[in-house]
C-alpha cells in the first residue's frame, strides 16, 4: 500500500485489491480480476462521524458529493485511456456505475478496513464507526476500483484532486 497524496482535502491510499474480498468485489461490480486495484480516499472531517448531528449529516452529504465528483473525474480519465473503473457511492454504499448490483459496501462494513492501514472499525454501543489513526472519528472515506496501472491511477488521482481543490478554493 502506498499513500499517493496528502493534501488539505485528505489523502489517497492505493493498494492491490485485498484477496479476501474477491467475492465481495465481484458481487459489487461483476468483476474481480487479479490486477484490480483499490483506491481509498480518506478525508478529515470537522464533525465527529461516530455520532449523529445535523452539522455532521450536512458535512457528510457535502463531502460525499465532492467525492462523487472527484471519482467521476478520475473514472472519465481512466476509461478514456481504455481502463475499466467504477467506485462505491460514498453516500449509499452501492456501486456508482454498475446499476445491476444490489450489493453494498458502507463505511461501517468490516471489510472497509482492509483497504487502509490507517483505519479501524470501532464498536460504539449499538453501532460501529470508522476511526482514523490520526484523525479519530473525524473521517469520511470513498473507494474506487480499476484495472489501470498504478501510474495511471496516481496521475488521475492527482489531477482530479487538483481540480477539486481549485473548486473548493
Amino acid at each position: 500500500k502506498a499513500v499517493v497524496s496528502t493534501q488539505s482535502t485528505g489523502e489517497f491510499e492505493s493498494s492491490v485489491k485485498p484477496v479476501q474480498l474477491e467475492d465481495r468485489i465481484e458481487g459489487l461490480f461483476g468483476r474481480s480480476e487479479e490486477n484490480l486495484k483499490s483506491y481509498i480516499f480518506q478525508t478529515k472531517t470537522n464533525c465527529d462521524m461516530s455520532v449523529w448531528s445535523y452539522d455532521g449529516s450536512q458535512e457528510r452529504e457535502r463531502i460525499g458529493k465532492q467525492l462523487i465528483s472527484l471519482f467521476t473525474e478520475m473514472r472519465d480519465q481512466l476509461t478514456g485511456q481504455g481502463h475499466w473503473c467504477d467506485f462505491v457511492d460514498p453516500l449509499s454504499g452501492m456501486p456508482y456505475h454498475n446499476k445491476t448490483s444490489t450489493d453494498i459496501l458502507t463505511e461501517c462494513d468490516e471489510d472497509i478496513t482492509s483497504f487502509s492501514s490507517s483505519l479501524d472499525l470501532v464498536s460504539i454501543g449499538c453501532c460501529r464507526a470508522l476511526q482514523h489513526t490520526d484523525w479519530g472519528f473525524n473521517v469520511f472515506v470513498g473507494l474506487l476500483f480499476t484495472d489501470a496501472p498504478s501510474a495511471d491511477i496516481d496521475a488521475a488521482g492527482k489531477e482530479a484532486l487538483k481540480k477539486l481543490e481549485n473548486v473548493l478554493a
